[in-house]
């Protein structure tokens, strides 16, 4: 949960080197493609800070982000309900 970029990306290309569908034999490809699919949809995840984030926030791994989230849709909701009562 706390790796950096780098250690992502390193992570990443020796996992998507290992299980490249074209390094396996073809009765086992099938299952190659599915992982491969798998290390690159959670690459993609984790080398995007918004996505990362988000996805945090989801599994409750950062409770500051999700606590942050919580006071601005407060603000907001406040905010909007504010603006209501002045039209």
């Amino acid at each position: 949960e706390n790796a950096s970029l780098e250690v992502v990306e390193k992570a990443y290309k020796a996992l998507a080197k290992k299980y490249h569908p074209d390094n396996w034999p073809s009765d086992k490809k099938y299952w190659a493609e599915d992982r491969f699919k798998e290390i690159t949809e959670a690459y993609q995840v984790l080398s995007d800070d918004f996505m990362r984030k988000d996805y945090d926030i989801k599994i409750g791994v950062d409770n500051n982000i999700e606590n942050e989230y919580n006071n601005l849709y407060k603000e907001n909701e406040m905010l909007k309900h504010e603006i209501r009562s002045m039209i």
